[in-house]
């Protein structure tokens, strides 16, 4: 088949398990920042239909 050799893991488990943790926050940062900015269009929307609509 192969002559190579697995690769190993040159990574601690804390160091993966602060890896893991920073992921998750900036996801969840990223979730926020997405959650807001569509917020903040479908407020603008909302105002400018308003507008329209009167």
């Amino acid at each position: 088949m192969s002559d190579h050799v697995p690769p190993t893991n040159i990574f601690t488990d804390a160091e993966l398990d602060t890896f893991r943790a920073e992921d998750y926050a900036a996801g969840k940062a990223v979730v926020i920042l997405m959650l807001s900015i569509f917020s903040t269009g479908v407020v603008l929307y909302s105002i400018v239909a308003y507008a329209v609509a009167s």
